[in-house]
């Protein structure tokens, strides 16, 4: 398996196990876990899956849309690292979870 099938999987692994939490499909941890240990994981796969992406696009004619695509995925990065360490602003919490935590 090259790295970059690699990438695109482990991308969308963690992509749906942010977005599961993200939509409300699994709530079960609210109770014990804090939040910027559960949502955080839609961000990383969105950078794996823009690593991927850039892999795969980078030595072809659509180079330039390839370096688009790994600033977004830079971006995520950098999101993903600031949630865990910083915490989850309010404005990114989905709202059933504000609801629920009554905020």
């Amino acid at each position: 398996m090259s790295t970059i099938v690699a990438l695109l999987l482990i991308g969308a692994a963690f992509t749906v196990l942010g977005l599961v939490p993200y939509l409300g499909l699994w709530r079960s941890w609210a109770e014990t876990t804090r939040p910027n240990i559960i949502f955080p994981w839609l961000y990383l796969g969105v950078a794996a899956i823009c690593g991927g992406v850039f892999g795969a696009l980078a030595d072809t004619a659509l180079a330039g849309f390839a370096v688009i695509v790994l600033l977004v995925g830079i971006l995520a990065g950098a999101v993903f690292v600031g949630t865990i360490i910083i915490g989850m602003p309010r404005w990114m919490l989905p709202r059933w979870y504000r609801v629920i935590r009554g905020r």
